[in-house]
C-alpha cells in the first residue's frame, strides 16, 4: 500500500481527467493507494470537483486551505496525512504521466528519495533555465549534482521526511527537500519520467519572480561563503 500526495490550485481545466486516469489505473494496479488531494485555496470549481470525486470514492481524502497558502505548506501536510510509509508526489496539472508511478515506486525499493526526471530537450526555455539555475544552486551549496532539481514527481519514505521542518512555503520546496535529503544523508535515487505539457499550468510571474530571487539569493551566499 501507499499513499499519492497532490497539491493542486485552480486546475479546473486538468484535474478531473487526472483523477479519471488515476482511477483507472488503481483498477488495474497490483498494489492499491490511498489519494490526498490537498485544494490549496483555488478560485474557480477545483475544490468542487475534488468533493466530487472523494465522496464517491472512499480511497480519496480531500483537504481544502481557504487561502492559497503555497506548495511549501500543502506538502508537508500531505505527507504527515499520509496512512503509508510510500508516499508519491504529483502535481495536480496533469503533467505527470500516471504510468509511471510504478517506475518511482521500483526506485524507492533501495532509495529514500526518488526524483522524476524530465527530458530537457522537450522542456519549455523558462523551465529549462530556472532548472539549470536550480541546480547551480544545488550544487554550490551542497556540492551534490541533480539535474531535474524541480521535479514535482517524486516518490519518498514517510519516516525520512515527515519531521522535517521547512523554511519556504513556495516552490522553493522542491530544493528545500533535496537540501535536507542530503543533511540526513538519505538515498537519492533518480528515474526517467514523461511529461505532458500539452496539459498542466503554469507558475504565476510574481512566484516566478520570487522563485528567480529566491535562488539569486541562494547563489550569492554560496559565492560569498567561498571568498
Amino acid at each position: 500500500m501507499f499513499s499519492i500526495v497532490m497539491p493542486a490550485f485552480n486546475e479546473e481545466k486538468n484535474i478531473k481527467v487526472l483523477l479519471k486516469e488515476l482511477l483507472q489505473f488503481r483498477k488495474t494496479y497490483k498494489e492499491k493507494f490511498e489519494l490526498i488531494i490537498i485544494d490549496d485555496g483555488s478560485t474557480d470549481s477545483t475544490g468542487k470537483i475534488i468533493d466530487s470525486f472523494s465522496k464517491k470514492y472512499n480511497f480519496i481524502r480531500s483537504i481544502h486551505f481557504r487561502a492559497n497558502r503555497g506548495k511549501g505548506y500543502a506538502i508537508p501536510i500531505g505527507i504527515k496525512k499520509a496512512r503509508y510509509n510510500k508516499i508519491i508526489l504529483m502535481d495536480g496539472d496533469g503533467q505527470h504521466s500516471v504510468s509511471d508511478i510504478p517506475k518511482l515506486l521500483g526506485m524507492l525499493k533501495k532509495n529514500d528519495f526518488v526524483i522524476g526526471q524530465r527530458n530537457f530537450r522537450k522542456m519549455p526555455i523558462q523551465r529549462r533555465d530556472s532548472n539549470r539555475l536550480s541546480s547551480l544552486a544545488l550544487y554550490l551549496t551542497k556540492n551534490v549534482r541533480i539535474k531535474d532539481v524541480l521535479s514535482g514527481f517524486r516518490a519518498l519514505r514517510k519516516d525520512a521526511f515527515e519531521d522535517a521542518d521547512y523554511e519556504t512555503k513556495g516552490y522553493e520546496i522542491e530544493i528545500e527537500m533535496i537540501e535536507k535529503a542530503i543533511d540526513k544523508r538519505l538515498r537519492i535515487g533518480r528515474v526517467d519520467i514523461k511529461t505532458i505539457y500539452s496539459r498542466g499550468s503554469r507558475m504565476p510571474l510574481i512566484k516566478s519572480i520570487q522563485f528567480i530571487f529566491y535562488l539569486a539569493k541562494k547563489v550569492l551566499h554560496s559565492f560569498l561563503r567561498r571568498w
